[in-house]
């Protein structure tokens, strides 16, 4: 009689390999406890189901056993569920990680009774030593606009309830040191004798972080992320496999033991980073089987996660596990070996990039081809240079980071902003990377490939019809962005058009469009301002337009006109008039103002007219510039001025009929609460961006949704609703018009449909 699980049931043989699917619903289970809630009562199936399937180990559905992996990983993800104490109290932790130095500080995670917390500090910390100091928890608010970076999200990945900070040895009560801490403690003691002995380099911060695992605070990480090269400064899977090189060559007489200490403490020495521990246990593990890359990856990978779920939402993770299948999924393949690696990489993990740096520099791939070994020298240099530090090897380490720089400076010229990329293109993507992948030992035959090929070309057609489809139904979006104390508005039209009103603030340490403008502008898949209005002069309408990603055009009002030399640096400049664009919009220039005055009651005033819906911008018009003003009569308002108790002109506001009021931006103090009260009293409807996050109105014939952004979405907030609409006679035609256009678009596209599938016809019967 054979025993229960002696042999293992044949779909667990199944082609794509036992540990991949281990993987796959390891994952599942993982991420099902952490966004959905699973009652205990199923949970606890887990212990019967064990049972069942032991005993019925030949009989069993072989699907059941994974459905037992994934619903054991579900006790592995922990909600976060901290709360934070309302008043400064004494908080006793104990500190998992901790990372930085001393010239630029220290980041920790600390665990207290409270949850665990992101902890800045001035003050050393080492890893493991429990502290008892005073400090006041905080939490986090969400992003308030699309595309822009979310800290809140990113702390709630890695079960982070907040940030804690301790700047003064006053604050600290009580430190205990223990056994893990003390090694910890000599550890950065180490480190910070490297970096004292490379300080005398040229490029001293590039080799810290390359043999050591610092973080790198100045450009050069902004440079190497726009030309792909910023994996080789975070110490990663890359160079645990050059120390392994380094180290056997070394003590290849000692025996691997010496090997796997070395490495072991070198991995706690820069930081132990996912990505670091991926390398080192793939590493063990290809010392002791042989097999697949693909089955050591997902075994890896297995481990890592059942000893800290926390890592699959890890972005240092994500990215080299993503490398790594890459070049597991062409390990077969006869090409080139720097080659293989540098394509297999690339192409698993340019959608990941692409999602998170909006940019793609397809050059990248030969940089990482020429500069890969010539990292490879710069660490066996500067590890010699560690310990002896010889003049003329300082000459040369100096020599090569210099042209690692200029090497990675050349390659960002060739990076391009890509626009609209979201997740469900970034798995159609690794879809067809998958279904183009021939599992045998060798490349797949040539008639196989073109046959895969042809119908990915298809289902790309396909998908590219869809998007125009979607495109031209899509309706036109007016988004308001919360932009600090200022002011910007995105009106999206469809194919990637859009037209920009002002350009947000800009301070010494904060661009509005490197944080905000630009990320939005690339999320809502905008390819092309087609104009740029400004208001006026002041900074926090006018910052952001130097580091604006797109603009053909910039059209000021006479008080901007003397400075229209420096603005034409950006984009041509001209005076603001009226002028109509596709897609039945409208701009009408109400005041130009004044080239001498104020420039707040100089602010250009226009009417943004879409589909019949008039939407009139102020910029800061105050009491004096309002009372120049025509009356119009419009649909929806943004507030003069921020809402500034100065702005409350009450014949003004009367005049404009409004049906909606939008606040945008302003300083402490603003919007006003009278000016809140006295438009909510004119309109009964009031949105207000700092509180509220970005504002978007779509526009349809007969109505406007308004929707503002909580929790990384838009939700629907008002409806105004045309209520004459004998007076839409003309919008009805137009939209009638947009219809007939659209009909007439299909039918093209039907022909080109026909012709394209009748020529490959006939090729592939050739």
């Amino acid at each position: 009689m054979q025993k229960p699980l002696k042999r293992l049931n044949p779909i667990l043989r199944y082609r794509l390999g036992f540990w991949p699917l281990v993987f796959i619903f390891l994952v599942a289970g993982i991420s099902l406890s952490r966004y959905v809630f699973i009652p205990l009562t199923i949970k606890l199936l887990f212990f019967p189901g064990a049972i069942i399937l032991w005993l019925l180990a030949q009989n069993a559905p072989a699907i059941s056993y994974f459905a037992l992996l994934m619903l054991a990983a579900t006790y592995l993800a922990v909600p976060n569920n901290s709360t934070l104490p309302e008043k400064s109290s004494d908080l006793t932790c104990y500190v998992e990680e901790v990372k930085g130095r001393v010239e630029t500080g220290f980041k920790a995670v600390i665990l207290s009774k409270a949850g665990r917390y992101y902890l800045y500090s001035n003050l050393p910390l080492y890893r493991g030593e429990v502290i008892c100091f005073r400090t006041k928890l905080k939490s986090l608010t969400p992003a308030k606009n699309p595309g822009e970076f979310c800290f809140a999200s990113y702390l709630n990945k890695q079960d982070l309830a907040g940030t804690a900070e301790l700047n003064y040895e006053w604050q600290i009560k009580k430190r205990q040191e223990t056994l893990k801490s003390k090694f910890f403690q000599w550890l950065f003691k180490l480190r910070e004798k490297g970096s004292i002995r490379f300080s005398s380099l040229k490029t001293a911060e590039l080799y810290s972080a390359l043999i050591l695992g610092t973080s790198i605070e100045s450009e050069l990480i902004k440079t190497a992320q726009a030309a792909g090269t910023s994996h080789f400064l975070v110490v990663s899977g890359l160079h645990i496999g050059y120390m392994a090189a380094i180290i056997n060559k070394l003590f290849l007489s000692k025996g691997p033991f010496i090997t796997i200490t070395i490495l072991v403490l070198y991995a706690f020495l820069v930081g132990s980073t996912p990505s670091v521990w991926r390398a080192l246990i793939s590493y063990l593990i290809a010392k002791r089987y042989s097999s697949r890359l693909l089955d050591r990856l997902f075994l890896t990978l297995s481990i890592m996660l059942a000893v800290k779920p926390g890592w699959l939402f890890s972005l240092s993770f994500q990215y080299s596990s993503l490398a790594v299948l890459g070049i597991a999924l062409i390990e077969n393949w006869p090409l080139w070996s720097p080659l293989k690696v540098g394509l297999g990489a690339f192409g698993m993990v340019l959608p990941l990039s692409v999602l998170k740096n909006r940019s793609l520099n397809l050059v990248s791939l030969f940089g990482n081809l020429c500069l890969g070994p010539m990292v490879g020298i710069m660490m066996i240099l500067a590890l010699i240079y560690l310990v002896y530090p010889f003049n003329i090897l300082k000459t040369i380490l100096d020599y090569l980071g210099t042209g690692f720089i200029k090497a990675n400076s050349f390659l960002a010229r060739f990076v391009r902003p890509v626009a609209g990329f979201n997740w469900p293109q970034a798995l159609i993507f690794w879809s067809f990377w998958l279904y183009l992948w021939h599992e045998g030992r060798q490349v797949p035959q040539k008639r196989l490939f073109l046959k895969r090929a042809f119908i990915l070309f298809l289902l790309s057609s396909v998908l590219f019809c869809w998007y125009n489809l979607k495109e031209a139904v899509y309706p036109l979006e007016l988004y308001f962005l919360q932009v600090l104390d200022g002011d910007a508005a995105v009106l999206r039209m469809p194919y990637g058009k859009a037209i920009l009103i002002d350009t947000g603030s800009r301070t010494k340490n904060y661009t509005c469009a490197e944080r905000i403008i630009n990320p939005a502008l690339l999320g809502m898949g905008v390819k092309q301002v087609k104009a740029v209005y400004l208001s006026h002069s002041h900074l926090d309408h006018v910052g952001g337009l130097e580091d604006l990603v797109f603009c053909d055009k910039i059209k000021i009002g006479f008080e901007l006109w003397p400075q229209k030399n420096t603005l034409a640096k950006k984009a041509p400049v001209y005076l603001a008039e009226d002028e109509e664009f596709p897609y039945g919009i409208k701009i009408k220039i109400v005041d130009l103002g004044q080239e001498k005055g104020d420039p707040n009651n100089n602010s250009l005033v226009q009417i943004v007219e879409v589909l019949g819906w008039r939407v009139l911008f102020t910029g800061d018009r105050e009491l004096e510039g309002l009372e120049s003003l025509e009356a119009v009569a419009v649909d929806v308002v943004k507030v003069p001025h921020h809402g500034s108790p100065n702005s409350l002109h009450q014949k003004w506001m009367e005049n404009t009929q409004a049906s909606l009021a939008v606040f945008t931006g302003g300083k402490d103090g603003r919007p006003h609460p009278k000016a809140v009260e006295a438009w909510n009293k004119l309109t009964g409807r009031v949105c207000i961006t700092k509180e509220e996050g970005a504002i978007r109105l779509r526009f349809y014939p007969t109505r406007i949704q308004v929707a503002n952004f909580q929790n990384g979405s838009f939700k629907t907030k008002f409806i105004l609703e045309r209520e004459q609409k004998l007076k839409a006679g003309g919008v009805l035609r137009l939209w009638a018009k947009l219809q007939k256009d659209f009909i007439c678009y299909w039918e093209k596209m039907n022909i080109y449909w026909r012709k394209i599938s009748k020529n490959c016809y006939k090729a592939l019967k050739k």
